[in-house]
């Protein structure tokens, strides 16, 4: 532990950073008689560095703390995807396998494709794009009847109506339950 003395002397001092108190270097200092290492430093040797650790300074001593730092992790309960971004072990919850699918839950050891929600999610697509389609060819048949209920339609567009109206029934006979492998009409 570091001792006052009425006289100045240089001595060897290990350095860290500011905020993460990791070990940056050793240097020798000069200490001025009555005043005390300089500030992010300290007397305490800290021992020889490792691969994939960092020590740091606690105040007393030097830790060897795991940096993942960088390194892409995965949320067990949603897949979703940050970085480590301080030293120490991974927390708990995550993982650094990476999901291969949204689809995909963590069984405790693995990532596993879970049909039922993919099945779910294509025929929920299915149901949100055959209201779309059916939706927008029930606009234009609309104000294409409107045309030919005046008598003022052409007559290609009197034929595009009914072929709308041909488009619309077969939307309408669209099994979503078969997603993904629908076959879609054509308009």
């Amino acid at each position: 532990m570091f001792k006052m003395t009425s006289e100045a002397r240089t001595m060897k001092v290990y350095n860290f950073q500011a905020d993460t108190k990791e070990y940056i270097g050793e240097s020798d200092a000069y200490i001025a008689p009555y005043t005390g290492l300089p500030v992010y430093c300290t007397e305490v040797a800290p021992g020889k560095e490792v691969d994939g650790y960092k020590l740091v300074f606690n105040g007393e001593t030097w830790l060897k703390l795991a940096d993942h730092r960088g390194t892409p992790i995965y949320d067990i309960q949603t897949g979703i995807r940050r970085e480590v971004e301080e030293l120490g072990e991974l927390p708990d919850g995550v993982t650094t396998k990476e999901p291969k699918t949204t689809f995909d839950e963590w069984n405790g050891t693995d990532w596993v494709k879970n049909e039922a929600r993919e099945r779910q999610q294509q025929i929920q697509d299915a149901t949100v794009l055959k209201r779309e389609l059916t939706r927008k060819v029930s606009e234009q048949i609309e104000i294409l009847s409107f045309a030919v209920n005046e008598g003022i339609a052409t007559d290609d567009e009197e034929k595009k109506l009914k072929n709308m109206q041909i488009y619309r029934y077969k939307l309408n006979n669209v099994d979503v339950s078969q997603a993904p492998s629908i076959l879609w009409p054509e308009p």
